[in-house]
């Protein structure tokens, strides 16, 4: 069987059964995937975000030192600490542009970096990812998720990863 899937953003997301022949009798099926909750109480001075969507930044015990919620100033920011969350945000970039320069000139290696830009260059090989030839689109390369991070996660083992805050 196969299905078309479709919807929208912010209401719902659905998929529905194609028939593999041409009979209009063929009931079709349609199942529900996702469907959004109503906003709860309060929701305005949270942007209108759901509460799923506000829970996604809440801090967890356990994760990579690179995971986006031990960004600073996106803590500061949480706090309304305006000013302060700027600052942060201009010292962070700062640092990533100097570490890139130390980088460029051989003088810091990949374990002990702490830039995000580098990852483009050839050299860096991510760690939760394989460059290989995608499975899907011929003749084309794409990454792969390892699954690596749960290993990791496990042992709360994180020495590999880039100082980046």
């Amino acid at each position: 069987m196969k299905w078309t899937l479709s919807g929208t953003w912010d209401e719902e997301f659905y998929a529905t059964s194609v028939s593999s022949q041409t009979n209009k009798s063929e009931p079709k099926l349609i199942e529900v995937l996702w469907k959004s909750k109503p906003p709860v109480p309060g929701a305005d001075k949270y942007y209108n975000m759901t509460e799923f969507a506000c829970q996604l930044n809440e801090m967890e015990f356990g994760i990579a030192p690179t995971d986006s919620r031990f960004r600073p100033d996106q803590r500061l920011m949480e706090e309304c600490l305006w000013d302060a969350a700027n600052l942060e945000k201009v010292r962070l970039e700062e640092k990533q542009r100097n570490s890139e320069k130390r980088w460029e000139r051989g003088e810091e290696d990949m374990k002990s970096v702490d830039v995000l830009s580098v990852q483009s260059r050839q050299i860096y090989t991510p760690l939760w990812f394989q460059k290989g030839m995608d499975e899907i689109i011929p003749k084309t390369s794409s990454y792969k998720y390892t699954e690596k991070y749960w290993e990791q996660k496990k042992m709360k083992l994180w020495n590999m990863c880039p100082k980046i805050y």
